[in-house]
């Protein structure tokens, strides 16, 4: 890392228009690179920024503190996405999902056309259909016009 060529301080007032001037202060010091440099919690929290939010008398501080040990362990995308996807279910029990709608060309190199994926009705294309089923329930907390897009 010291070979790397010093860069120039980011003006984020330039990239988030509206931005207060301690707004881009806390900004730039949550994000600075260095993990040396970086603001702590403790200074965050006493930032003018969250003077409206800071209540010391009501946060706790832990005695311990956390194992991260487990983020440490080698896992692939997918892996990590099946983790995050768990999660999700566990916290919206309410919602059922299954990929969405998915086409194969079958001219494509990886189309099995004895495979799951192929078409019984002889059309030029094989497809997965979506199980969605939304709305949730009326007593559920899920916010009105939420999608799984991009799941």
């Amino acid at each position: 890392m010291e070979g790397l060529a010093p860069t120039e301080k980011v003006v984020w007032s330039e990239h988030f228009p509206g931005l207060t001037a301690q707004g881009a202060d806390i900004l730039g010091k949550l994000l600075l690179f260095h993990p040396d440099h970086r603001i702590t919690v403790e200074e965050a929290l006493a930032h003018e920024y969250f003077s409206k939010l800071h209540l010391a008398s009501q946060e706790l501080e832990s005695e311990q503190l956390f194992n991260w040990d487990w983020e440490m362990q080698p896992m692939s995308t997918e892996a990590l996405k099946e983790l995050v996807f768990q999660e999700f279910k566990a916290l919206h029990p309410e919602w059922t999902w299954s990929p969405p709608l998915i086409s194969v060309p079958n001219d494509s190199p990886s189309f099995d056309p004895d495979g799951p994926l192929a078409p019984g009705d002889g059309s030029d294309e094989a497809c997965l259909e979506p199980s969605l089923e939304y709305p949730p329930s009326p007593d559920s907390d899920v916010a009105e016009g939420a999608t799984l897009d991009g799941l």
